[in-house]
């Protein structure tokens, strides 16, 4: 959802108005004919063999790629170059053959990227965001937009115990609710999708209790979110005794959970956390069942797990994670290299949920980290990463020395101009005023002696997770 100022200026209640309207909307675009559809493969699937997963996956790997040689000029290329056969493909370790991307190659180049043989109206844009502060556009097939909301209810909601039928309450990055806004309401109500959407940047120990009244006034079954926005309120709720009964489920996207996060949330709202994995990429998914395994979604893409040579590691060993999409016909990532690290179990004895999806045993994302406002408030990394959908810039880092100032550090492009900055300005002083904003142009941004690094440095605070 794009908000423009217009929606600022309007009343309280047309905001409520235009997000419902807008909700009605997208839902009748989500749920058609094709997402039941596609959504009955999904439950069928749950239940098949391992070895039917994987015959299932090489016939969507080799249409993949087929597909891939044929219309995405890169690919064209690419194959050409190595030698490559789609046609010869007879085991998904054939993979091997064809040389891992980097999200750089694909920012250099994104229209190489793209099938000549679909139509550019029939696809849906989107836009990556990443703590690695390199926003990237991705182009999804609409049909490809039915799987995604298929998986939703089915494997991420489905495992969780709840549906799209019920009501929820959001956690995550929309800018609904400006950040100067000082009085309550800090949320919205979208009446099509039974839906409460909270700001995620209203967050302090002032403003947390209105967020706990108005989720036992409306009374949802789950909520989905940034674990960086759900567990402040869990750590009010564990420090007031309080609660909020109707909630039978928390379901964590978009952010690393770690175990003392999960920990927290859980003894807060007194259910179960879900974990969610997935990418505007979507060259994987993963989602934790009621049992406490997380569980690969072989439909949606083939997950590798390499060392720092690109060669697999041995099950039960922790490494990066490298993905092929199967089902985004628009805009296909091959061995596509996602910076978040991940392990299978030394054996797959099956699960305690009756589900036969491949069990993953660990995701390693990055760490959690915030920026501190002067009032108190925490704005997490997955948060602050939707103002960042600029074009032209390469790679940004956050650098907060004091609590009323952030120091930006951008690598652009030649083509980025003082309109791509303002934009970015803009979009962050939504999510982060009153702070002064200082932009740093820089030929690159040294990790010093870590290997992977940090989007956000908070010096005024130990806080990340």
């Amino acid at each position: 959802m794009k908000i423009n100022t217009a929606y600022y200026l309007l009343p309280v209640i047309l905001q409520n108005a235009t997000f419902s309207i807008y909700g009605y909307y997208m839902r009748r675009k989500r749920y058609n004919s094709t997402h039941r559809k596609v959504s009955e493969i999904l439950r069928n699937n749950e239940y098949i063999s391992l070895e039917e997963h994987a015959k299932y996956q090489l016939e969507l790997l080799k249409k993949m790629l087929v597909h891939c040689k044929k219309h995405v000029p890169y690919y064209q290329k690419l194959f050409l170059r190595i030698g490559f056969n789609p046609e010869s493909v007879e085991r998904l370790e054939d993979l091997n053959k064809i040389p891992v991307l980097e999200k750089k190659d694909v920012l250099e180049n994104p229209e190489e990227f793209i099938a000549r043989n679909l139509k550019k109206s029939d696809m849906i844009l989107e836009e990556t965001s990443g703590t690695s502060g390199s926003p990237l556009k991705v182009y999804w097939h609409k049909d490809f937009y039915s799987w995604i909301y298929a998986l939703y209810e089915v494997r991420m909601r489905g495992s969780a115990g709840v549906s799209n039928n019920d009501k929820r309450a959001n956690l995550t990055g929309k800018v609904l609710v400006p950040a100067s806004q000082k009085k309550p309401p800090f949320w919205r109500y979208n009446i099509a999708e039974k839906q409460l959407y909270m700001s995620s940047y209203h967050l302090n120990d002032h403003n947390i209790p209105y967020y706990v009244k108005a989720l036992q006034k409306f009374k949802p079954k789950f909520i989905i979110g940034y674990p960086a926005s759900i567990s402040p309120i869990a750590k009010y709720l564990i420090k007031s005794e309080d609660e909020i009964p109707s909630i039978i489920a928390i379901i964590s996207c978009s952010e690393y959970l770690s175990d003392e996060t999960r920990s927290i949330i859980e003894k807060g709202f007194r259910c179960k956390v879900y974990n969610h994995y997935g990418s505007v990429e979507w060259v994987a998914a993963i989602n934790e069942c009621e049992k406490g395994n997380l569980h690969v979604t072989p439909e949606f893409g083939i997950v590798e797990i390499l060392d720092n040579k690109d060669n697999p590691v041995p099950n039960g060993q922790v490494g990066e994670m490298v993905c092929t999409g199967l089902l985004n016909y628009a805009m296909p990532f091959v061995r596509y290299r996602t910076g978040d690290q991940g392990a299978y179990p030394e054996n797959d004895n099956g699960c305690g949920c009756g589900r036969t999806l491949p069990i993953f045993k660990s995701l390693e994302g990055r760490k959690m980290s915030y920026l501190t406002l002067p009032d108190g408030r925490l704005v997490g990394s997955a948060a602050l990463s939707t103002a960042f959908h600029v074009e032209n810039i390469i790679e940004s880092q956050l650098i907060q020395d004091s609590i009323d100032s952030v120091k930006i550090k951008l690598v652009v492009t030649d083509k980025f101009k003082d309109n791509d900055r303002e934009y970015l300005l803009s979009e962050l002083n939504k999510r982060i005023f009153p702070l002064k904003i200082n932009c740093e142009y820089v030929d690159c941004i040294d990790n010093g002696s870590n290997a992977k690094k940090q989007w956000i440095i908070n010096r005024t605070a130990d806080y990340t997770d």
